[in-house]
């Protein structure tokens, strides 16, 4: 990726991918995996883990 608040760094990646459709393929096909596994059940199930977990922390 690129490093926070560095638009120059931010600029030649975006550069790289333009350049590259090989690149961009190969990472859309890479982030399409990575999230096949999620979906909004698990995730709604996941931030009310979460904000139970702040409550209880809040409460003690």
């Amino acid at each position: 990726m690129f490093k926070p608040q560095d638009t120059a760094d931010f600029t030649t990646k975006l550069k790289t991918l333009i350049d590259n459709p090989k690149l961009r393929q190969t990472m859309g096909i890479k982030a399409r995996e990575s999230v096949a596994g999620y979906n909004w059940e698990q995730a709604t199930k996941n931030l009310l883990k979460i904000w139970q977990q702040q409550i209880e922390a809040k409460s003690n």
